[in-house]
């Protein structure tokens, strides 16, 4: 209910819920007024060019249906996947820290360092190794600034220069798991440099 939440916009983009790309909803509160940056025709509510992808929009609103009616049991899946994930990490490599694991955080995603590790490096390798990761937000793609977000809440240089970020969606299964499990631990064990970290420092963290 996004009344209730008392915000005056909101965007979806529905590829983040296995829709199409090329289309998107915007919701504005009553009373919210937009400068449009294009003018364009009364369908558009003079607020752009164009004309709406029908089938796009179509699709987009069934990908909606479909993500909220299996949101709770897709949800346990994703988290028991990304814990699988993060703790046989954790187990062979006691350095490797997950960032946020002990606070309230969304099911798909996982964030995690390995000190000692380069992060662009690791990129690269576990790419050529089949695993798909990336070391920032995909906002920032492309780039290879450092997450100002780990930067904010504090984490120390080595564990920003080392951090990766895994993602698992309702499509990923028990046995794909296993073998980035085995993937990521390969490349981790080739990366130089190794430094011990305690984990209870980083506020549970581990």
């Amino acid at each position: 209910d996004l009344t209730a939440w008392g915000v005056s916009a909101a965007t979806i983009t529905p590829h983040k819920l296995h829709g199409p790309t090329g289309v998107g909803f915007l919701w504005l509160d009553s009373g919210v007024d937009i400068r449009a940056a294009l003018r364009g025709g009364e369908q558009q509510l003079g607020t752009r060019p164009g004309t709406e992808p029908v089938a796009l929009v179509i699709a987009a609103a069934e990908a909606i249906r479909i993500a909220c009616e299996q949101q709770p049991t897709a949800a346990e899946h994703m988290a028991d996947l990304r814990n699988q994930l993060e703790s046989e990490l954790v187990r062979r490599h006691p350095t490797c820290l997950i960032h946020g694991r002990q606070a309230p955080r969304l099911p798909s995603t996982t964030c995690l360092s390995l000190p000692g590790a380069d992060r662009q490096s690791l990129l690269m390798s576990l790419d050529m190794a089949g695993v798909a990761c990336s070391s920032g937000s995909a906002c920032s793609s492309g780039s290879s600034p450092p997450s100002h977000v780990l930067l904010a809440m504090g984490a120390s240089k080595s564990l920003v220069d080392s951090a990766l970020r895994f993602s698992v969606s309702r499509f990923s299964t028990k046995a794909e798991i296993e073998r980035a499990i085995e993937l990521i631990s390969r490349q981790f064990s080739k990366a130089e440099g190794f430094s011990t970290v305690d984990n209870s420092v980083e506020n549970g963290w581990r």
